[in-house]
Order: structure tokens, then C-alpha cells, then sequence
């Protein structure tokens, strides 16, 4: 081998050697996995008086806060079957009192026959809408403002079956 082989061989020996120096200083630095929290423990109480708190209810006129807090308990509830249907979230909805006008759901196939990636469902308290998004996995929600049409969703919602 050639003297100029021998450089090259043993410049690119050290560069893949302080590469692996460097990313081992991450693996050793790298904090411990924290255990994930164990849910809260059911409160004990020798209180005679005491009511557990009721779960949350539909009312028609609410704050932004109690209407996302009931419907994360619905919606919650379907979206942990996994269920990507927004027709089970509409009953699901109904089921616990809200009004069939005021559920809004969208296809859960595209105009092209796929299963769609992500549903979306929202429930209508006077002026102002908790939207639910799931998909991918994950669940989401928010409380807005009414569209000026006095719907929730915009664009082609599905027709209301339930």
C-alpha cells in the first residue's frame, strides 16, 4: 500500500472512531427512562356524608371548560376502542343526552372510497363548539367559536343518521 492509501485509511479510521466516541458520550449521558405515573388511587374516605362526584353531563348552556370535560368523556371513551366510525361517536353522543341537531360529523371515507385518516365530530353548545379530531393513534379536542353559519365543522359533513 501506498503512503497516500495508508493517510486515508487511517484518517478515515479516526473520524469513524470519534464519531463513535461522540455518540457513546450521548449513551452515557442520556438520563434513565422515567417509569410512567400509575394512575391516581380511588379516594378513601370514612365520611358517611360523602358523594363521589357525578361524571360530566350535558347541559345546554355550559362554560368552554365543562362542555371539553364532558366531551372528552365521551369521545374519550369511544376513541379508546380505537373506533375511527364518526357514527359511533354521534351515538355515542346521543347516548348521553346531546341532541342529534347539535352532533356534526365527517366522512370517514374519502370521496374516492379510502378509509379516511383522521374523523372529525363536534357537539354545539349556543354559540360555541368542542371539536374532536381522531387519527393516527391520537385524540384531540378543542372548544371554539360557531362558524358564522351556526355549524361547527366546515365543508361536507355526513348526513345525520342517528
Amino acid at each position: 500500500m501506498s503512503t497516500r492509501t495508508n493517510l486515508a485509511l487511517a484518517t478515515a479510521v479516526a473520524g469513524t472512531l470519534g464519531v463513535a466516541a461522540i455518540l457513546w458520550s450521548f449513551v452515557i449521558q442520556a438520563p434513565a427512562p422515567v417509569p410512567p405515573k400509575a394512575p391516581p388511587a380511588a379516594v378513601e374516605t370514612n365520611d358517611p356524608n360523602f358523594e363521589p362526584a357525578p361524571p360530566p353531563s350535558y347541559g345546554e348552556t355550559t362554560t368552554d371548560a365543562a362542555a371539553k370535560l364532558f366531551f372528552d368523556d365521551v369521545a374519550g371513551q369511544v376513541a379508546a376502542t380505537g373506533s375511527m366510525d364518526g357514527a359511533v361517536y354521534a351515538a355515542a353522543f346521543v347516548a348521553a343526552g346531546v341532541p342529534g341537531e347539535l352532533i356534526e360529523v365527517t366522512e370517514t371515507r374519502t370521496p374516492v372510497g379510502y378509509e379516511a385518516e383522521t374523523v372529525q365530530f363536534s357537539v354545539r353548545w349556543e354559540d360555541r363548539c368542542v371539536i374532536g379530531d381522531v387519527g393516527h393513534g391520537k385524540f384531540t379536542s378543542q372548544a371554539i367559536e360557531a362558524t358564522h353559519y351556526g355549524t361547527c365543522l366546515i365543508g361536507s359533513t355526513r348526513p345525520r343518521d342517528w
